[in-house]
This record gives structure tokens, sequence and C-alpha cells, in this order.
């Protein structure tokens, strides 16, 4: 939603592997095409800044597999690289957050080997990455999410441990939430409920008796 609740950011993917976004009217449910992302991979992972007036997305190009995220100007579309890295090196593992004073966008990159990641922060005004945090994982079910505060981020870990890092120490420490297919977290504007998704998959195998007609009726 843009701030002032009057417009509802969609997006789809198009046959030729291309996301669109749209710009939804609340009042009139009309439409509008706002941007459209060639070879786009993966989920944008869409942040709008506190004012409306931009557009954070978290981009993978294909075939090539270049990460970036990128800034767009919402009444202009001019849009702006604030970081770029690639699936073997520096690739984000799963969305961007967006800090409540709208100064950070915070991301998992990988860094050496398969299973080595880092939490960082890249500033929306331009400049270097901040590493965070470095960890070794197997996987990650849920995007970063910021503390009410700003003071900290919250993020998943396998086999499904939400994990709390302290932004000015970089301390990993648990949240005392241990699950399994932990999808996605959010937390509550007072910084003291957590709300999360989580639950897996099951496929069933199921007999269905005397369906077909009698005498070929």
């Amino acid at each position: 939603w843009t701030p002032d609740g009057s417009k509802l950011l969609l997006e789809q993917r198009t046959e030729r592997g291309a996301i669109e976004l749209f710009w939804l009217d609340a009042q009139s449910g009309q439409m509008t095409l706002f941007r459209t992302i060639e070879r786009a991979g993966g989920q944008l992972s869409p942040q709008l800044s506190a004012d409306g007036k931009t557009l954070y997305l978290s981009v993978r190009e294909r075939p090539d597999q270049v990460q970036s995220v990128i800034a767009l100007d919402v009444a202009s579309g001019q849009q702006r690289t604030l970081y770029k890295g690639t699936a073997q090196r520096g690739g984000l593992r799963r969305g961007i957050a967006l800090s409540p004073d709208g100064r950070w966008l915070a991301s998992v990159r990988r860094t050496q080997g398969l299973n080595s990641w880092e939490l960082f922060l890249v500033p929306t005004g331009g400049g270097e990455p901040r590493t965070v945090a470095a960890y070794r994982d197997s996987g990650n079910d849920a995007a970063p999410v910021f503390s009410p505060d700003g003071k900290s981020v919250f993020l998943c870990r396998q086999p499904g441990e939400l994990t709390r890092i302290d932004l000015s120490t970089g301390v990993v420490e648990s949240a005392g939430l241990n699950l399994r297919e932990l999808q996605s977290v959010q937390v509550h504007p007072s910084g003291r409920k957590i709300f999360f998704q989580a639950g897996q998959g099951r496929e069933e195998i199921w007999i269905a008796e005397n369906i077909l007609p009698r005498n070929g009726r």
C-alpha cells in the first residue's frame, strides 16, 4: 500500500518471463502499469518508502543470475542501482527489508562456500554496503525483518529457528521460536509480539470407489 492508502502495488509474471508492476486504485479499481522488469527471476520483495516516493526492489536477472537492489522514483520511474552481486558471490538469499527510518535495506548474501552467508545493510542514499554478521547455514525460509526500533533484524535459519541479530554488535541469538518450514515473519509495532507463517505441504493418494456408471451408463 501507498502511505495514504490510495493505491496498492501488484505484480504479475508474463509468458515471456518478465514481471509487470501495477498500481491498483483503491477507489476505482483501475490498474495502471508502472514498470516492467525484463528477464526477472524470483521475488522482487518490493519495499515502499514512508513518503511513498521511492520503491525498492530486489531483482535477479536471468540467465546470468546477476542480482541487484534498485531504487525506483515512483513519480518519474527513474532507476538507481544500490547493490549488485552474482549467484556465486554476493547473491541475495531471500528478499530485502526497509528499516523504520528509511536509511537502510537489510538482506542476506552469499560469501565464501555453499553455506556461508552474511547479513548486510545497503544504504538507501547510495554508498558501500555494511556487513553486520556472518554465519553458516543450509537454508533460509523467511526474508529479514527489522524490529520496530530499527536496532535489530530477525531472520530464519534452518531447520526453522528464528534468530535476532543486533545491528550495532553483530551478536546472533535465538528469538525463542523454532518451527519447521518457517516461511514468513512479521514483528508487532510494540516489538513484543511476533506473527509468523509455518507449515509443510503434504501429498495424499485417494481411492474413489463406485464412481463409474453401471451398465456403461
